[in-house]
């Protein structure tokens, strides 16, 4: 795929290799085994993931790009999104790039060096110049030859407010987020 596609908004790649030499392991394996029977469960698996690589991936809403970049701090899980929420702190915080944004979404970019490493699924506080506190989930993420490091972002309805969780309704306990109430979060 020639680089210049690999920057559209709408495009999403994936890099099968990891899950197809697994998949010609197993297969190997079974192949060499007179027990057949103990890889029918692997078996039966490896035989829903040829559809999913054959599969068209279409977003379900535009992303535009955003030119030039604009910067946003980011911050992973609800300890380090509450103390930026109290003091706007930027040591829980990092700086990332918008590539690209729609209403329910975004992709952001950094130096794969500047960040310690997210996972897919890790919560995550938006903070922008100017404007609210906003939640979102990794969706996907991807770094490429030259270590950056970009991932897809899942925006939540509703600005979080910082409280703090007691037991006995005196010592604060846990930092915990306060959401409005907003229509189906799916």
């Amino acid at each position: 795929m020639a680089t210049d596609k690999r920057q559209l908004a709408e495009t999403r790649m994936i890099n099968p290799q990891g899950v197809l030499l697994s998949i010609e392991q197993i297969f190997q394996a079974a192949a060499s085994s007179t027990g057949l029977i103990a890889f029918q469960p692997d078996i039966q698996i490896l035989k829903r993931v040829p559809p999913q690589f054959n599969a068209n991936y279409q977003r379900k809403f535009q992303r535009l790009a955003t030119v030039p970049p604009r910067q946003v701090r980011l911050a992973t899980g609800i300890t380090a999104i509450h103390p930026c929420l109290n003091n706007d702190d930027p040591d829980f915080a990092t700086e990332w790039s918008i590539s690209n944004q729609g209403i329910a979404g975004m992709m952001v970019r950094c130096t794969k060096k500047q960040v310690k490493m997210p996972t897919a699924g890790d919560f995550m506080g938006l903070f922008e110049h100017g404007l609210s506190l906003r939640l979102a989930t990794i969706r996907w993420l991807q770094i490429d030859s030259n270590d950056t490091l970009r991932i897809g972002l899942k925006i939540y309805p509703g600005t979080p407010s910082a409280i703090h969780l007691t037991a006995d309704g005196k010592t604060a306990v846990s930092p915990a987020l306060l959401l409005p109430k907003t229509g189906d979060i799916n």
